[in-house]
């Protein structure tokens, strides 16, 4: 892709744009279907949870869309603030790490993750009911972004001036989790979700974001396609020009202070292979 090609050197358009980064495209849905659920609830006196939300009765009954919808639908609006909060916090440091095809597919399977966990706490605990909201998605966030970066610093409102590693946070929330999930006394947290979605942050810091969209290839009576297979140097070369598209994206975000020393010898690198 030349420089002139990517979003943020083309000429901006006046007018009502979309966020450039999913993470906040996230939290826009999440707060779209948010007022949808309030209107629908005090205006028209029709709860849409029931048909949106996550439960094995649901699921049970055909509703198999619900083991997606689930996750941008939330209770209350402290819900979704505390959930939209992680969500920009955790989000953000992944979104800047990784393409962003890798991140649309990363939040999509969290948050089936997160609502197999539920069902997986409603199998074993017997918990009933049903689950919304998108902290399986935060969990997932909150995992990878500790194991990749364990060290970042992270500050607390209340006290600006200390400072702890993500990764203390993260064991303390996922200890709570854990704990939490072994109670059967009745709660409207779901850390069962809590703990799909960690544990699926977990399976993709090992093994990448799994499973991997991709089209079936459509084979003639011959046994191929017709076309010329890619050789392992040509996705080895598609394979680093996306990293730099990424890695480019993150210095116009973030500036070149941003990079790490590995980032910058990568740079340096395919500058030298490619141009």
């Amino acid at each position: 892709m030349a420089v002139f090609e990517r979003d943020y050197m083309r000429p901006r358009k006046p007018g009502l744009r979309l966020p450039e980064t999913w993470t906040w495209r996230l939290i826009i849905l999440c707060c779209v279907v948010w007022f949808v659920q309030m209107a629908a609830r005090f205006w028209f006196h029709t709860p849409i949870d029931t048909w949106f939300g996550l439960s094995a009765a649901g699921l049970a009954k055909g509703k198999l869309w619900t083991v997606l919808t689930y996750a941008f639908l939330h209770g209350g609006f402290g819900h979704l603030l505390w959930n939209g909060f992680g969500i920009w916090v955790f989000g953000g440091i992944l979104e800047r790490a990784m393409p962003r095809a890798d991140y649309v597919r990363l939040t999509v399977w969290a948050a089936v993750a997160g609502g197999l966990g539920y069902l997986l706490g409603d199998l074993v605990m017997g918990t009933g009911g049903y689950v919304i909201g998108a902290s399986g998605i935060l969990s997932t966030y909150l995992a990878l972004a500790a194991l990749r970066f364990p060290r970042t610093p992270i500050r607390l409102m209340l006290f600006p001036f200390f400072s702890f590693p993500l990764w203390v946070l993260a064991v303390v929330v996922f200890a709570g989790d854990i704990l939490g999930a072994g109670s059967r006394g009745a709660t409207e947290i779901a850390y069962w979700a809590h703990i799909g979605g960690a544990a699926y942050g977990v399976v993709v810091f090992r093994y990448g974001v799994l499973p991997r969209w991709s089209l079936p290839r459509l084979r003639l009576r011959g046994g191929g396609d017709g076309l010329p297979r890619p050789t392992r140097a040509a996705k080895k070369e598609e394979a680093d020009r996306e990293r730099v598209d990424a890695l480019l994206d993150k210095i116009n975000r973030d500036g070149i202070g941003a990079l790490t020393d590995a980032e910058r010898r990568f740079l340096n690198d395919a500058s030298r292979r490619y141009h």
